[in-house]
């Protein structure tokens, strides 16, 4: 992949500078996601290759919101067999982040953005993925948009084994004390404010 564009990482770089982390968790992530920038710009690496395992890359992910039935759209992940929110890895087109996010989401779920309604960033997420079909374990650098979305059914790409809606109030599986599970938390609190025009 060609190198990274000022602006893409200019974008980035933003995003987090306005960003009040949500808690410990997401304070390390920060701190990790600023290194790995860091880290790449001065090696002339590309945080968008999915080819780079050492640390990991970009990813880019969306939360799928009807704010009129308080639902979140996730996704069963083929690999991990987890539910998730819809994401994955930049592709050479995406001009910015948030591109990659309402790529993934179209790709996987069928739906799309409002677009009198923007989405609003959610936060960054820095974990691990186990080694499997031949690529080593590595780290993904994930950041995470609210989306919101009319509720319509889903049409799963093939790459997706599931896709369906879930009350907000839960419960989620497996989402535990996952980031994602720290979100849906957060996504709680601030449902009653968040002003959305979405329809069922």
């Amino acid at each position: 992949m060609a190198a990274d564009p000022a602006p893409f990482l200019q974008d980035l770089r933003a995003l987090l500078e306005e960003h009040a982390p949500s808690g410990p968790r997401e304070i390390l992530s920060i701190r990790d996601f600023r290194a790995f920038l860091d880290r790449a710009e001065e090696r002339g690496e590309s945080v968008r290759d999915r080819r780079g395992f050492r640390p990991g890359h970009l990813t880019g992910s969306a939360l799928p919101w009807s704010g009129k039935t308080r639902q979140v759209c996730l996704v069963r992940h083929p690999r991990l067999l987890r539910w998730l929110q819809p994401g994955g890895h930049v592709e050479e087109g995406d001009g910015r982040i948030l591109d990659t996010a309402l790529r993934e989401m179209r790709e996987e779920t069928g739906l799309e953005a409002l677009p009198h309604d923007p989405p609003r960033f959610l936060g960054v997420d820095v974990h691990t993925i186990p080694a499997a079909s031949g690529e080593p374990a590595h780290r993904h650098f994930d950041v995470l948009f609210l989306v919101p979305c009319t509720k319509t059914s889903l049409k799963p790409s093939k790459g997706t084994l599931e896709a369906e809606w879930f009350d907000l109030e839960g419960p989620f599986p497996g989402s535990g004390d996952t980031a994602l599970g720290t979100r849906l938390e957060s996504l709680r609190n601030l449902a009653g404010t968040i002003e959305s025009r979405t329809t069922p």
